[in-house]
């Protein structure tokens, strides 16, 4: 069971596997275990997709002619 105020997701374990890879050949990124490694991934590309979609919506809405 996941700590209190956490959720549990689950992974193919190819994409598991790659992680760990890129993990122990890349130390010096800092990164020492897979969910440390996806809380930092999940929240750049959410970052990332906040951007670009809120940018996109505010772009629209001041192009379109009432």
């Amino acid at each position: 069971m996941p700590p209190k105020n956490y959720e549990s997701v689950s992974l193919p374990k190819e994409l598991v596997d790659e992680i760990k890879e890129f993990i122990e050949k890349y130390p010096k990124l800092g990164f020492k275990t897979v969910p440390e490694f996806i809380k930092h991934a999940s929240r750049e590309q959410l970052v990332r997709f906040k951007e670009y979609y809120e940018k996109k919506v505010v772009f629209k809405e001041e192009t379109e002619v009432g």
